[in-house]
Formats: structure tokens, C-alpha cells, sequence
């Protein structure tokens, strides 16, 4: 009985730690930064943001330098943020999608959608939409609905279209029940 005890202890002595490893395995990889290099110039970087997307987590935060051609649909992402380093700006031809989504920051972005609109927030909380410019698109810059909140930080001024925009997004439209804080 006591060769058995022995063994037992020995086998829990050398489980125990890959067990905790295992279980604490998320909570180490919490924060993650990735680097998306669009124009190609750093190898290490991601070439896009989707291809970035595809290794984001929650906590993530992607940083963006270039011009990047391409649509961007953030869904289900909790605690993300994706914008250019900070003073700088990185453009996307193309438009920003976060459904379903909480506590998600964009920084430093200028959207432009030909074919439609440059920032669209669906069923979402906590959004925060910081010195970004979404102007020139074919829709309205900030698309807000299905009792989504919004806030947007350094905002200005400029025409899109010939109409007057709020905060550098061309036209702002939303839902009754959606909030907005526009802070400038």
C-alpha cells in the first residue's frame, strides 16, 4: 500500500504542473499584438488585416501601416482593437463591418467604400471610434443600428458629397434606441 501511495504521489507531482499550464493557457495568451504591414515592406508583418484576423483572440489588438485594399468584417470579437500606431494613420479602401461585437477600438483609420458604406455597427456595445476619417464612400460613413452604442472621439468637420458631415463620416445614421457620444 505505501509502494502505491509512492506512485501516486509521484504521477500527481508530475501531472499537476501541465495541468495548471493548460488551464492557465488562456489567460497568458489574453493580450496578443499582431502587425499588419499592407504595403508589403515588412515581411514579418501580416500582409492584411484578414489574414491577421484569422489569428485574433480576444484582447487583441492589430496595428495597421499602409493602404489596405480590402473590406474588414469584425464579428463576435470582444476587447479588439485595430487602428494605425499612435500620431500615424492607415487608410482601407474598402469598409469596416463589427456585428455582434463589445468593446471594440478603431484608431487612426481613413475608410473609403466605393461601393458602400465606410462604417457599419450592428448588435454591438462599446464601440469607440477614435481619429478616424470615413469619407468619399457610396453609403453614409458611420452606419449604426440594431441597438448598438457608439462613441466618437475627435471629431471635425467636412463635406462628403456636397452634404454636411459629422465627425468626418460624411452623413452619421442610426436607429431609435442606438446611442451616439460624440465627443470632440
Amino acid at each position: 500500500m505505501n509502494a502505491y501511495r509512492k506512485l501516486l504521489a509521484q504521477a500527481v507531482r508530475m501531472l499537476l504542473p501541465g495541468i495548471l499550464l493548460l488551464l492557465c493557457s488562456g489567460a497568458a495568451r489574453a493580450q496578443q499584438f499582431l502587425y499588419v504591414d499592407c504595403s508589403g515592406t515588412n515581411l514579418y508583418a501580416y500582409p492584411s488585416i484578414n489574414a491577421a484576423l484569422s489569428n485574433a483572440g480576444p484582447g487583441t489588438s492589430i496595428f495597421v501601416t499602409g493602404t489596405c485594399n480590402e473590406s474588414v468584417s469584425l464579428f463576435g470579437q470582444n476587447a479588439f482593437n485595430l487602428g494605425a500606431y499612435a500620431g500615424q494613420t492607415a487608410t482601407i479602401n474598402g469598409g469596416i463591418s463589427i456585428n455582434k461585437s463589445e468593446n471594440v477600438f478603431l484608431y487612426g483609420l481613413n475608410v473609403t467604400n466605393p461601393s458602400g458604406d465606410g462604417i457599419v455597427v450592428g448588435s454591438s456595445g462599446g464601440i469607440v471610434v477614435d481619429n478616424c476619417n470615413s469619407t468619399g464612400n457610396a453609403g453614409v460613413g458611420l452606419n449604426v443600428g440594431g441597438m448598438s452604442d457608439v462613441a466618437v472621439t475627435s471629431a471635425g468637420t467636412d463635406h462628403d458629397g456636397g452634404a454636411a458631415c459629422l465627425g468626418r463620416f460624411g452623413e452619421i445614421r442610426g436607429e431609435s434606441g442606438d446611442v451616439f457620444v460624440l465627443l470632440t
